[in-house]
């Protein structure tokens, strides 16, 4: 049996697939996914796939060969990134080639089509439609954990030569500040800053803690450790917590600290935020062990600067 390809047609058959692909494997994994690279990418890619038609260029389809194509494409398409993340973007390629593929095949047996029936848009709609839904179900995700992650930063906080890396959340409804300095208040999971505080002050929050939970009284313990030469770190912050009434607890001052963005930028706040704890944690916030104000990162001056990380991660 003789069959007739149309290299035209087959170029613009492989153009939309490599196109829809690319588009769904940017959304289902959170990738800024831009018109003029995804348009190349696919026409190269379409180009590749038009030149198993000619015997000459037979060496170019043999393994690994067309592995390292997709990967071009996925750099034109994407450019370059952290090799996790590069990682990651493949697997999303994969995953989204290997189940339109399977729909096409399942609609194509489904229906009794044969060899005969050559290329159909007939089984190739399910399959563009199955990436479409993929890449919705992909990105509704990724939206919800990049509004979240977006708005994690990194503290390292100094104090008498040690270091402590803490990732903390902006949250803007943190309004504690030290009444006396003004000093914005980081508040911290315990837990994540145990071996970091001075041995005397740490094994006494642990055990107030452990007894009275965030209710402590900080009075007795200020008194109690006023002979350490550190004691002059420590203040009193009000504090209410939601749906109690106003109280005190216990801050302390680190020697310097540094935020760093989710973009890498390093940011020196205007001034060191003081350091309270609670018992709990932060469940409900993942990925995080602290919060703390914007103000106490950007000192009210970049704010705008920030959010534009992933509001331009989000346009696409």
């Amino acid at each position: 049996m003789v069959y007739t390809v149309y290299a035209d047609v087959l170029w613009l058959v492989n153009f939309a697939l490599d196109w829809v692909l690319l588009w769904a494997a940017g959304r289902f994994g959170g990738f800024v996914f831009r018109w003029p690279r995804s348009l190349l990418a696919a026409a190269l890619g379409a180009f590749y796939g038009v030149g198993l038609l000619y015997p000459a260029l037979a060496p170019l389809y043999i393994m690994p060969l067309p592995v390292f194509c997709s990967l071009l494409l996925l750099l034109v398409c994407f450019g370059r990134m952290p090799v996790r993340r590069f990682c990651w973007l493949t697997a999303c390629f994969y995953i989204l080639s290997f189940a339109m593929g399977g729909a096409a095949l399942a609609v194509r047996a489904l229906l009794g089509f044969g060899e005969a029936h050559g290329m159909s848009f007939i089984w190739l709609a399910p399959a563009l439609l199955l990436a479409g839904v993929l890449a919705a179900l992909g990105v509704g995700v990724w939206r919800r954990q990049v509004r979240q992650s977006g708005l994690i930063v990194r503290a390292e906080l100094s104090f008498s030569g040690k270091s402590l890396a803490i990732p903390c959340f902006l949250d803007s409804g943190n309004r504690l500040r030290d009444p006396v300095s003004g000093r914005s208040v980081l508040l911290a999971d315990f837990a994540a800053a145990a071996d970091w505080l001075p041995p005397a002050l740490s094994e006494r929050l642990a055990c107030e803690l452990r007894i009275h939970g965030d209710g402590f009284r900080p009075q007795q313990i200020l008194a109690d450790l006023a002979p350490a030469p550190w004691s002059e770190r420590l203040r009193l912050v009000p504090y209410r917590a939601v749906g109690s009434t106003g109280r005190l607890t216990l801050g302390f001052l680190p020697d310097d600290a540094v935020f760093y963005l989710a973009d890498g930028r390093k940011i020196i706040p205007p001034q060191t935020p003081l350091m309270t704890f609670n018992a709990a944690g932060f469940g409900g916030i993942s990925g995080a062990r602290a919060i703390v104000a914007p103000e106490a990162v950007f000192g009210g001056q970049d704010m705008v600067g920030y959010d534009n990380i992933w509001e331009e991660r989000l346009e696409a």
